[in-house]
């Protein structure tokens, strides 16, 4: 899964430009420096999406705002002035209330005045590291016969993992092998109860490691924030409503009217929509059905609707009247796309404070190998889920999965089901989430399972 962050950088000297290059592809950079010289020496785009460069002062509040500095921002401080560096730390987190700032020193006796700074004092660092080469210290990856890698996190207040014991956790795939609180070593046990400021050090597999940390840390996962912070809607006067619930409760800052003239591929390249879905920062779209025509359903026609769903790759919802969401019933087809439905549908389970179902449909003349994969799969999302500290209900139905889906859906208030590419939906190859988008008695999203955010 691909986690969208935003990462601003203040100083773009040396290490500014490998920290810059270090940084993942998935996320979106911001860099400021007030010599042009550097910041023309990175590239204009960073994994397709465009950088923001601000030849401007770090210490201006004005230029952080510019910055968008948030909360959840990730903040590197690296200029080669001490006093520079405190100031821009200072009013990070007094006027935009940073919680992860990054703060390279170059002088030995400077602190910085903050709590819960990452403080990386370079002379320091070379000699913590020269002696732990000469000690024999493992490395914190590679360990375990290549299998195992160390990390530590910092519990952010808007972590979904604050408040649980590591009993209520339940991890399968990591551990946590220690806690620092307050300088003090928490060698954790069942009971152990997971704070906002704690330094978390975390044992498992990488390839487990980049996710599920991401949930213990927060503050980015968050649904919608992996897509898009602005809730976009189409007709007002019949998703108003739900759109004031979904603000309230989810992750997002704002919302959007557009118009179907402004999404129409007749009319638009699906990159000019696509750019339009970005500059507005669209993190899902709540929209009421359509009518789909019984030839569209039958493959001779394509669905306006389901083909802009593909083209934008965000969520969206179908809003068929619902005003509550205490019921979720999540639908997974394959191990493909469990990972990513897992993370929205725990999000909106936690947001909506709501009873999550999964449900499994083995379908007429499944053979042995394909019902043994479709059993195992609320199983798989169960175990996920108890990581994130979700309980789910599991549930099978055996049938024509669009039958089967729609009498299940009609217990609840919101169906979450993936889409995927399907050029046109015939007799012989339905499209499931085609045929969901018109029958489906409950509210439902749609989730592009191919992608985890921007």
């Amino acid at each position: 899964m691909h986690i969208q962050r935003h990462a601003v950088l203040v100083g773009i000297g040396k290490i500014g430009i490998r920290v810059f290059n270090a940084l993942p592809t998935q996320w979106s950079i911001t860099v400021i420096d007030k010599d042009l010289k550097q910041l023309n020496k990175l590239p204009d785009t960073w994994g397709g999406k465009p950088v923001t460069k601000l030849c401007a002062d770090g210490t201006s509040r004005l230029v952080l705002q510019e910055a968008n500095l948030v909360q959840t921002t990730l903040l590197a401080v690296l200029t080669q002035n001490d006093e520079t560096n405190a100031e821009v730390v200072r009013m990070a987190r007094e006027h935009f209330l940073v919680e992860e700032i990054f703060l390279v020193q170059r002088s030995i006796d400077v602190q910085s005045p903050f709590e819960q700074v990452q403080e990386v004092n370079i002379h320091s660092l070379v000699a913590n590291r020269v002696s732990h080469l000469m000690k024999g210290t493992l490395s914190a990856q590679g360990i375990g016969q290549e299998k195992g890698e160390i990390r530590q996190v910092l519990v952010l207040n808007s972590s979904p993992a604050r408040g649980l014991s590591l009993r209520e956790l339940n991890p399968q795939t990591w551990k946590i092998a220690a806690i620092y609180r307050e300088d003090e070593l928490i060698l954790p046990c069942g009971e152990t109860i997971i704070k906002a400021g704690d330094n978390v050090v975390v044992v498992g597999e990488p390839k487990c490691l980049e996710t599920e940390i991401q949930f213990l840390q927060g503050g980015q996962i968050l649904f919608p924030t992996q897509y898009g912070n602005t809730i976009g809607y189409i007709d007002p006067e019949n998703t108003s409503d739900v759109v004031g619930i979904f603000l309230e409760k989810i992750e997002a800052t704002s919302t959007a009217e557009l118009r179907f003239e402004d999404l129409n591929l007749a009319l638009h390249s699906s990159a000019e929509i696509r750019q339009k879905i970005i500059q507005d920062d669209i993190g899902m779209m709540i929209m009421p059905p359509q009518k789909i025509p019984w030839r569209t359903l039958w493959g001779f026609g394509k669905s306006s609707v389901m083909h802009l769903m593909f083209h934008t790759q965000i969520p969206f919802l179908l809003s068929k009247g619902s005003t509550e969401f205490k019921r979720i019933l999540l639908c997974v087809k394959s191990n493909r796309s469990t990972r990513v439905l897992g993370t929205i549908a725990f999000d909106l389970t936690r947001q909506f404070e709501a009873e999550l179902t999964v449900l499994s449909v083995f379908t007429p003349n499944i053979d042995m190998q394909q019902r043994e994969k479709t059993e195992a799969l609320p199983a798989n999302m169960e175990k996920l889920a108890r990581s994130h500290g979700v309980p789910v209900i599991k549930k099978h139905r055996e049938g024509n999965p669009i039958k089967e889906i729609c009498a299940e859906a009609a217990n609840y208030d919101l169906l979450i089901i993936g889409y995927s590419k399907q050029e046109r939906s015939t007799i012989m190859n339905p499209d499931i989430s085609l045929h969901l988008h018109h029958k489906s008695p409950c509210s439902i999203l749609f989730v592009p399972w191919q992608t985890a955010g921007r």
